[in-house]
């Protein structure tokens, strides 16, 4: 009779936990629905919008090294999460003098993206005659009306092959 008792109560709490996660769920989803909008001043005019996109920060800091006495090139992948009703151009800024940069698959055509894999390429070339150090730059992308930065790394080594 013990053996059937605690199936019993095994049962009852598979119930409560259903009910709870339901309730839980209804809660969630009437929240979301009663949010409001936030209103626009009077007189001002509403901003055009783009859609809503975020370009993703992944924390980027690859290294350059010269072995062969030449210029050295990294490729900073582009990842957008959203969706946009206008291309969006990337490039990088505030990088290190004589550096040169150039991108691939920009401008980003309108459409959307779930932030997992790159849309685009920004290139950053350095110059053997950049001290080695750890520089910072800028990675950015602009649909016209939204500007967008995350912060990208330039870590200039002797050699790469302990980094």
């Amino acid at each position: 009779m013990h053996r059937f008792a605690s199936h019993g109560v095994a049962a009852i709490c598979f119930l409560v936990l259903l009910i709870v996660s339901a309730f839980t769920s209804v809660d969630e989803a009437s929240a979301r629905t009663r949010q409001t909008p936030t209103p626009t001043p009077t007189g001002a005019a509403a901003p055009a919008a783009s859609g809503a996109w975020t370009l993703i920060d992944n924390h980027q800091n690859p290294c350059y090294h010269f072995a062969n006495g030449g210029p050295y090139t990294n490729y900073y992948p582009v990842w957008i999460s959203g969706s946009w009703t206008q291309p969006i151009s990337v490039g990088a800024s505030g990088l290190p003098g004589g550096s040169t940069s150039w991108t691939y698959d920009s401008p980003i055509a309108p459409g959307s993206s779930d932030g997992v894999g790159s849309l685009a390429y920004v290139a950053v070339q350095l110059l053997p005659s950049t001290p080695v150090g750890q520089y910072s730059a800028v990675l950015w992308a602009s649909d016209g009306s939204t500007t967008e930065n995350v912060p990208i790394g330039l870590s200039v080594r002797a050699s790469c092959s302990r980094y």
